[in-house]
């Protein structure tokens, strides 16, 4: 019987100092291979702001309340994939997944970015937010209308298509809600007319509550507009006359017509109404005056202007003629001593007013045509002239309207007395 074959075998003992130095050559072998891959691919960091924070849903019926701000995201990792994101590759949402009843929370904000990203944050890293139970209230729909609305048009707003809005939204929201309305412009409408409008759930101040959710969202709102009134001319009632060679000329009302609302069977027969009485007695120039349109039917009222009242301008002038009086001589006043003027022109064309028979008599001795020149010097000066008349004649306009009057010295000058070399004395 032959005996087995003998197999060698080895033991390997390593010491400690063999241990330290394999643990050693591994370190040193990743911190190469780190030091490597770093140098061909540095890390980089980098931040994307006002990333928003997506809120998701909890189970029925609780809803998180209010807005959650935008955070500010940063990631780190190999500078070929940092350098080439862009905002939309990092998002950020609430973790909701501990939250089952209402309350005041602070949850943390996860992050989600590309696999080969080492790190990602965001700053703030969690939030506080409030959940409440989400409820529904059934509200009739009032219709409203807003805008410049007159007396001169009555005004009905009725909902078309439907009478009744469901309001959905977190409790504390839901139950400050006071009405639904539908709010229709009116602005210059002066037919009837339907509009779409979107029904908005107010508190008890009429302030919107934008965080509840109203349904239908819009609905169909009718307008009947019904004209009022009758528009009528207005007259003017005059006390008196005016002085003695006055007449009026011509009267304004502004408005010329106003509007007025009463009986059908009185408004029917009106044409036309009255100013309160203005009182022109010894008047000498034009009167404006606003007054009341008085002396209404029984039940008629003026409804536009609104309160009532007209602007009457009455115009006086001067009973007479107008007559131009060619070629009056102007004469110069205050010319001081020493003192020399020449006009040009000399003489002037005077328009005046007055009754035909006093013009009939009107002579040169009894209208003067002057320029004033007291305290001036000498030099040229444009002056007005001043025509003076007998009373009840008026002057309109002179031609031309000013003078150019040349001021010059008529003082001699002192001879020039020298003596001569021939002269002897006496």
């Amino acid at each position: 019987m032959s005996s087995p074959a003998l197999v060698p075998r080895f033991r390997v003992r390593l010491g400690r100092a063999d241990i330290i130095r394999l643990i050693a050559s591994l370190i040193l072998a990743v911190l190469l291979w780190a030091w490597v891959t770093n140098a061909q691919d540095p890390d980089e960091t980098r931040q994307f702001s006002n990333v928003p924070v997506v809120v998701g849903e909890l189970p029925a019926p609780l809803q998180v309340i209010g807005s959650v701000p935008d955070v500010t995201v940063s990631v780190k990792g190999p500078r070929s994939v940092i350098s080439d994101m862009i905002a939309g590759d990092v998002s950020a949402s609430l973790d909701l997944s501990e939250i089952d009843q209402p309350g005041d929370y602070t949850v943390d904000i996860d992050i989600d970015a590309p696999g080969d990203v080492w790190h990602a944050t965001s700053a703030p890293s969690h939030v506080p937010i409030k959940v409440e139970e989400s409820i529904t209230k059934q509200f009739v729909i009032e219709s409203e209308v807003v805008g410049p609305i007159d007396s001169t048009r009555q005004i009905n707003a009725t909902i078309v298509d439907t009478s009744e809005a469901t309001v959905v939204g977190p409790r504390s929201s839901v139950d400050r809600v006071a009405r639904v309305i539908a709010q229709v412009t009116i602005e210059d409408q002066t037919q009837d007319f339907t509009a779409s409008i979107t029904p908005q759930a107010v508190d008890p101040d009429d302030a919107p509550i934008p965080e509840v959710e109203v349904s239908p969202e819009t609905v169909r709102v009718h307008v009947a507009i019904d004209a009022r009134g009758k528009q009528v001319a207005v007259l003017t009632q005059l006390e008196g006359t005016p002085a003695q060679g006055y007449e009026v000329v011509d009267r304004t009302i502004n408005p010329a017509t106003v509007l007025v609302d009463g009986p059908d069977a009185v408004i029917d027969q009106l044409i036309s109404v009255s100013t309160e009485p203005i009182d022109i007695t010894g008047a000498t120039a034009t009167v404006t005056r606003r007054v009341s349109v008085t002396g209404l039917p029984d039940d008629v009222q003026v409804l536009d202007p609104t309160d009532g009242r007209v602007d009457v301008v009455i115009q006086i002038r001067q009973l007479g003629v107008t007559l131009p009086l060619p070629a009056q001589a102007v004469q110069v006043i205050g010319l001081s001593d020493g003192l020399d003027a020449t006009l040009s022109p000399d003489a002037v064309t005077v328009t005046v007013v007055a009754p035909e028979a006093m013009l009939g008599d009107l002579t040169t001795s009894q209208l003067t045509v002057q320029v004033d020149v007291r305290g001036l010097g000498p030099g040229t000066y444009q002056l007005t002239p001043i025509v003076a008349l007998p009373p009840n004649v008026t002057w309109i306009a002179s031609d031309p309207a000013t003078i150019s009057v040349t001021i010059t010295s008529t003082a001699t000058p002192a001879p020039d007395v020298r003596a001569s070399p021939s002269a002897k004395p006496l």
